[in-house]
């Protein structure tokens, strides 16, 4: 396998995770998009016999590139200039849309969920909890319950990128 082989598997397989991943830093699904795209031109220069773990190192490599854009955007400032008594505080009705629409298939996927995931990340994500309280109210070990809320997040940001 050539230099980036093993990595662009990699990638393809967790495509959907790691930009919904760049999504939540940049909090812009299409920026998000444009990064993947960087970062597909990025592995072509990595040497992939170095990497120990794929998955990590492209998780790592994002999120690099996330903030680096996102400096970048700091620097640069607003881009246009919009009269303050003109913005809406309030999401558009196109946004309220879809954020009804992507709540939806998040809930739809957490049904799926078995009933241990669908608690531990409830948990983690609503209630705030850390690891270790999830680990102590489910009798778990923490290491098992980082699994479970990974596994969980995990399978609502497939649930999300496949409906886009």
């Amino acid at each position: 396998m050539g230099e980036g082989g093993n990595l662009s598997e990699s990638l393809r397989v967790h495509a959907a995770e790691l930009e919904a991943y760049a999504a939540g830093i940049l909090r812009d699904a299409s920026l998000a998009q444009d990064l993947m795209q960087t970062i597909w031109i990025r592995l072509d220069g990595v040497d992939a016999t170095t990497v120990r773990s794929p998955r990590a190192f492209l998780f790592r490599m994002v999120r690099n590139a996330a903030i680096d854009w996102r400096r970048a955007r700091m620097r640069e400032g607003p881009t246009e200039e919009v009269a303050p008594d003109l913005v809406s505080p309030h999401p558009s009705p196109e946004q309220q849309l879809a954020d009804r629409q992507r709540l939806a298939r998040v809930l739809a996927v957490m049904e799926q969920l078995p009933e241990r995931t669908r608690q531990a990340l409830l948990m983690h994500r609503i209630e705030g909890l850390k690891l270790r309280e999830i680990a102590e109210r489910l009798s778990i070990s923490i290491a098992l319950a980082h699994a479970l809320v990974r596994e969980g997040v995990a399978a609502c940001a497939e649930g999300l990128s496949h409906d886009d």
